[in-house]
């Protein structure tokens, strides 16, 4: 089956858009059959389709829309008109379709995840990465639904905001966005951040992602998350805080003590990294049973990294935990350039829905980066930047064609993109 998308260059001139990239997005939405998922889920309404309505909002951030009332002026472009069906729509359409509760995006989400996982071989899936980490979305307003006063790291002070804990996957140099769930202050504790990253990691290990480790930082490195792992046998690379009390071989000590116990005389350089040198030791942790413990410095601070299985090797160790900086990226990402703190309304399941599309706009962009080798090596917001915000103007009456300047550099890799169908992506 041949894609409905084509682009070219043609001396032809018709509508002007400013998103030329728009097409491509919609057939990497055909290709993964979400609107056939959103029927097998019984995701329907009156008036505008469900589908037409998901599509719309995913491409909040591929059309660089802050706002609702902004996406509603975009959708007359030439090409997002075509691709999305739409020739106009009101911004209360949009505001009303984002904060209805009847439609539980968590199955759309596993659905597509499953697809996902049953498009790599196994052997694929044992080298892979999966990484927990949380972060949070500042808002402004004490009467948004779910916020609590938190503290930011990066800016030292507390602010109004959501927590919000998230697993991706790291697999054939590519990162996608699997699982996300807030912390909410309304739980009052009783289910903590670590409670959240358990059941998530639970749920994705259980999906069929048996990985080579599972990648946290040292706020996870705790004995709930630890026994679950344990108990499923996957193997994990943890930080280790060196202001926490740790029975190690029998003896209880502070972390510090431990990481600083190793002399420098048994460091030697990382196989990958040489300028990185470390030094490593087996031990037997309490409630943890037998484990690789591995330090190093770093800005004359020791850095403790912990093993779950004494099989791993100290290099392995570091390498994998190097992979975790993959999720700062990802939630950097997601706040520059996806959108996340761009949902102004006060309902919870209207922030919660955005997210959930500001996902689904990562895992797309995720696709992107897979079919086409060029788009690979592009960050984030290079692909939105300069693909899919690319000027064309728009030609053609049974095909939908593409007039770019003739120095466009990704018009190859957008027929690429677009020649995939379903079966090209995940290669059946």
């Amino acid at each position: 089956m041949k894609s409905k998308w084509t682009y070219k260059k043609s001396k032809q001139k018709l509508g002007i858009s400013n998103f030329g990239g728009l097409s491509a997005v919609k057939n990497v939405w055909d290709t993964l059959e979400i609107d056939h998922h959103m029927q097998e889920l019984g995701f329907t309404k009156e008036g505008i389709s469900v589908n037409t309505l998901a599509f719309t909002y995913t491409c909040k951030p591929f059309t660089g829309s802050a706002s609702n009332i902004q996406l509603a002026n975009n959708v007359p472009d030439a090409v997002f008109s075509t691709v999305s069906g739409l020739t106009s729509i009101n911004d209360s359409t949009i505001s009303r379709f984002i904060n209805d509760g009847r439609f539980h995006w968590l199955d759309l989400q596993e659905a597509l995840i499953k697809d996902l996982i049953n498009s790599y071989t196994p052997a694929q899936i044992a080298k892979s990465i999966v990484i927990v980490d949380d972060t949070i979305m500042q808002k402004f307003g004490i009467t948004m639904e779910g916020v609590t006063k938190l503290y930011d790291h990066s800016k030292d002070t507390y602010g109004i905001s959501y927590n919000i804990v998230a697993v991706i996957w790291h697999i054939e140099k590519n990162v996608y966005p699997l699982l996300f769930e807030f912390q909410l202050k309304e739980n009052d504790g009783k289910w903590t951040k670590n409670d959240i990253a358990a059941a998530m990691l639970k749920k994705v290990i259980r999906m069929g992602i048996r990985p080579r480790a599972v990648v946290m930082d040292g706020a996870y490195f705790n004995r709930k998350i630890i026994s679950v792992l344990d108990e499923l046998k996957v193997p994990w690379v943890a930080k280790c805080r060196l202001d926490r009390r740790m029975s190690c071989d029998g003896y209880d000590s502070w972390a510090a003590n431990i990481a600083w116990s190793i002399p420098e005389t048994e460091f030697k350089p990382h196989v990958n990294h040489h300028k990185m040198r470390y030094a490593s030791r087996n031990v037997t942790i309490k409630d943890h049973g037998e484990m690789l413990l591995v330090t190093f410095i770093r800005k004359g601070e020791r850095i403790l990294l912990v093993g779950s299985s004494q099989s791993m090797t100290a290099d392995s160790v570091i390498t994998i935990y190097k992979q975790r900086w993959l999720i700062e990226t990802f939630f950097r990402d997601n706040k520059q350039n996806i959108g996340w703190s761009e949902y102004h309304g006060k309902k919870f399941i209207g922030v919660n829905n955005h997210i959930f599309f500001n996902f689904l706009a990562y895992f797309i962009i995720a696709n992107f980066r897979r079919i086409s080798e060029s788009l690979s090596k592009l960050t984030v917001g290079q692909i939105l930047k300069d693909v899919i915000k690319s000027k064309c103007q728009m030609s053609g009456k049974k095909r939908i064609s593409y007039i770019f300047d003739f120095d466009f550099k990704f018009l190859d890799a957008l027929n690429e993109v677009s020649r995939y169908t379903h079966f090209g992506i995940y290669g059946n």
